[in-house]
């Protein structure tokens, strides 16, 4: 159970990260933007004293690949998630199986001598 909610917490950290990543470059695009803007009014005034303020900027592209390893990620931990609900055993637990009890008992003797040493 806790595989599949971590599988699902690491495709949100997934998604997180390059959401975030995204919106960056997308705030970049802005400011490019609006820089190529002001320099294109300047150009239109004046094409011979500004310089071209070259080709308009590119929009920066989502991250697909980051966007679906996300959702496999969070599939895959569901598809587990649920899995391990269905496969639990439910119902009480089965009593435990009777073993036979075998005890054993120290007793402490007098011995002369150890085995490894003779006697003498």
């Amino acid at each position: 159970m806790l595989g599949g909610v971590g599988m699902m917490l690491a495709g949100a950290v997934v998604y997180g990260a390059a959401h975030v990543g995204h919106s960056g470059d997308l705030n970049s695009y802005d400011v490019d933007v609006s820089s190529w803007n002001s320099q294109n009014d300047f150009y239109q005034m004046d094409p011979n004293f500004f310089p071209n303020p070259g080709p308009y900027p590119t929009q920066p592209e989502e991250p697909r690949g980051a966007y679906k390893v996300a959702a496999g990620l969070a599939i895959a931990g569901v598809a587990y998630l649920i899995y391990s609900m269905a496969k639990t055993p439910k119902g009480k637990p089965q009593a435990p199986a009777r073993s036979e009890r075998r005890f054993t008992s120290t007793e402490y003797v007098e011995a002369s001598g150890c085995g490894l040493v003779p006697a003498g």
